[in-house]
């Protein structure tokens, strides 16, 4: 196709360049006719999709809302290394990120949640009704009131609606119990997950690693809360689902990765019947990377205009993603898309790690140039880099030591860090020179 040229598409005209690898599903062919791209336009197309081409371009409260309107939800993580994942997820993102914006979003405003969707996670208010699945799949686990979590979860339930917010530093006994990843814990924190996990209780406040639990009601507006599931049947919510996550993820295959957790009574059988149903709607269509052959991928037909325009130029800069970030769900996705293979290895013992306890993958333009391994001293209120491993062995340009620069001012500026230590194997690092100037 030349450039400039005029394509009907779907329900929609696409206007101006289209990149000449693009073979457009027209409205009158088979929902099985692929829309075939290269891997550089589909590695284009994620970053774009996912808000990062360029970095930290969204801005304020509004542009984190609108994040989540695009990709669902965010996936938390408590450790914090350099932040937390959502902060983590947001600072490559939102221009002039500071942690107490999402505080505000979750806490004061009431616009986003802590729920469960692929695992722990961040999702708007709207989205609640929804996961009326998940709730009623909870409650039918904790029903035995034999159990002493169980007993004690209702008890504390009553507590909590007569007393008010509820946390840990208020613990009514000593008894523990062996929970989650095998290890003790006090009988009220296993009866508070319980009470979660049911939506009896939400996040109320969260002070550091600390959470303050509030009944639902008074977290959530009424007129939510008693919405009805839109989904009718299984089918409905498999389909809203998989729809959901394939806007999380930007491009996706059938087969089963860790990015598919979280849609109840899903395996692979249903989800790629869910995947036919949805490419029979309308509401997505196949994708062939001319590089990939024999690998078919899914995507939303609403994101076709974003696809449509990522051919635009642009200069180049640099950000750091989380280990958790959106981008890096699907990670056998993202080594044959971008050639970069990342592994958290923070639940690896030292002596297995390649790299180092939580490195962050450094993205520059369109490529994945390095990974490092930052932590923040907070007794000196400064930013530590304790390793950094170039993707290439090479002396960075000047422009892309200026990219980087910025990248880490910006980081330090959402750490509220005064200031930058270096380890002596980083200070000897080739290509570093560019980090004395911090």
């Amino acid at each position: 196709m030349e450039g400039g040229s005029k394509v009907k598409t779907l329900n929609f005209e696409i206007r101006g360049s289209i990149p000449d690898t693009i073979f457009l599903v027209k409205n009158n062919e088979s929902t099985s006719v692929p829309l075939r791209i290269t891997r550089k336009t589909a590695a284009r197309f994620l970053l774009a999709h996912h808000a990062l081409l360029p970095p930290r371009s969204l801005e304020g409260k509004n542009g984190i809302l609108n994040f989540f309107k695009r990709v669902g939800c965010i996936q938390f993580d408590p450790i914090n290394i350099v932040g937390r994942n959502p902060e983590l997820v947001l600072q490559a993102r939102v221009k002039d990120y500071r942690p107490e914006m999402l505080d505000e979003l979750l806490y004061t405003d009431h616009r986003l949640m802590d729920c469960w969707d692929k695992v722990s996670g961040i999702a708007r208010v709207e989205d609640y009704p929804y996961f009326a699945r998940h709730r009623q799949r909870m409650c039918e686990r904790f029903t035995d009131e034999s159990k002493t979590e169980i007993r004690t979860s209702f008890e504390l339930l009553e507590v909590i609606r007569r007393e008010g917010e509820y946390d840990l530093t208020q613990p009514r006994s000593r008894d523990m119990i062996v929970w989650d990843w095998g290890r003790p814990v006090r009988m009220e924190r296993a009866a508070l997950e319980i009470l979660y996990a049911m939506d009896k209780v939400g996040i109320a406040h969260r002070m550091g690693s600390r959470r303050s639990f509030d009944l639902i009601e008074r977290l959530v507006s009424k007129s939510i809360l008693e919405s009805p599931d839109p989904n009718h049947t299984l089918e409905d919510y498999h389909d809203w689902h998989v729809y959901r996550r394939l806007g999380g993820m930007g491009l996706a295959q059938a087969s089963a990765t860790e990015a598919w957790l979280g849609i109840q009574l899903m395996k692979t059988p249903e989800r790629k019947a869910s995947l036919e149903r949805l490419l029979q709607k309308k509401l997505i269509m196949q994708v062939e990377i001319t590089e990939l052959p024999g690998k078919t991928f899914f995507m939303r037909r609403k994101d076709l205009p974003l696809l449509a325009n990522v051919e635009i130029k642009m200069k180049n800069q640099a950000s750091f993603l989380a280990p958790l970030d959106n981008l890096l769900w699907d990670r056998k996705l993202i080594s044959m898309i971008f050639g970069f293979d990342y592994t958290w290895e923070i639940y690896k013992k030292p002596h297995q790690r390649q790299y180092g306890h939580y490195t962050l993958p450094v993205l520059y333009g369109e490529r994945f140039i390095a990974r490092f391994d930052p932590v923040m001293d907070r007794k000196k209120n400064q930013l530590l880099i304790k390793n950094w491993w170039w993707e290439d062995s090479h002396k960075p340009s000047r422009e892309l030591q200026k990219a980087l620069y910025d990248a880490l001012r910006a980081f330090m500026t959402y750490l509220g860090a005064s200031g930058l230590l270096l380890t002596d194997v980083v200070k000897s690092n080739q290509g570093m020179e560019w980090l004395e100037r911090i």
